[in-house]
C-alpha cells in the first residue's frame, strides 16, 4: 500500500482547466495584480478526510483478515507436511512421489493466490484515491475562485511558501461536508464534468 497518490502536475494543469472553464474572468489579468499561488498537502489532505480515514480503515481490517487467513492456511499445511513426512517412511518412493508433488503444486498455487489477495487490496485504495482526487477537484476550483488563485500546488513540489497560503485544512472540511466519507453515494455527486478540449 505503498503508493502514494501522486499525479503532480497533471493534478494542477487538470485543477486550473477546470477553474478556468467556470470563471476565467476572475483571474487577475492586469499587471498590476499578484498571481495569487496556494498550496496543499495531498497525502495529509486524503489521510485527515473522512474518505481517506474509511477507505484506510476498511483496508487496514483486509489486511487483517488476510494475515488471520494467511496463518491458518499455513498451519494447515505445515501440518499436511508432516503427515507427509511420516507416509514417507511406510510407503515407496514411486508411490510417495507423486503425493510431494501434488503438495508442492498446491502450495505454489496458494501462494500466489494469497499475495494476488494482498495486491488486491492495495489495487482497491490507489482506485480510491484516484477517485477522491477528482471529487476533490470542483472543491479546490471553489476555494481557487474564491481566493482568485491562478494555480494550487502540491506543497511537496514547493521550495519556500508562506504558511497562510495552504489550504489543507480548508480544503478538508469542504470535501468531508461535500462527501463525508463517501459510503453513501454522495460522492457521485460532486464528480466534476470538464469539457474536452
Amino acid at each position: 500500500m505503498g503508493s502514494h497518490f501522486r499525479l503532480g502536475s497533471v493534478f494542477c494543469l487538470a485543477l486550473i482547466g477546470f477553474a478556468q472553464t467556470g470563471a476565467a474572468q476572475t483571474i487577475p489579468d492586469t499587471p498590476a495584480e499578484v498571481a495569487v499561488i496556494l498550496t496543499i498537502d495531498r497525502d495529509i489532505l486524503f489521510s485527515n478526510s473522512l474518505f481517506g480515514q474509511r477507505v484506510q480503515r476498511e483496508a487496514k481490517e483486509a489486511g487483517r483478515i488476510l494475515t488471520d487467513e494467511n496463518r491458518r492456511i499455513q498451519k494447515a499445511l505445515e501440518a499436511e507436511e508432516l503427515d507427509l513426512t511420516k507416509l514417507r517412511r511406510s510407503i515407496s518412493p514411486e508411490e510417495f512421489s507423486p503425493m510431494a508433488d501434488e503438495f508442492d503444486s498446491r502450495v505454489q498455487e496458494i501462494r500466489i493466490a494469497q499475495d494476488q489477495k494482498s495486491r488486491d487490496i492495495s489495487r482497491r485504495v490507489e482506485i480510491a484515491r484516484q477517485e477522491f482526487t477528482q471529487m476533490l477537484l470542483s472543491v479546490l476550483s471553489e476555494i481557487s475562485i474564491e481566493r482568485r488563485a491562478v494555480a494550487i500546488l502540491d506543497k511537496d513540489t514547493v521550495f519556500l511558501s508562506a504558511g497562510k497560503i495552504d489550504i489543507t485544512d480548508e480544503a478538508v472540511r469542504r470535501i468531508d461536508a461535500a462527501i463525508g466519507d463517501g459510503s453513501d453515494g454522495a460522492a457521485a455527486d460532486t464528480q466534476p464534468s470538464v469539457p474536452a478540449d
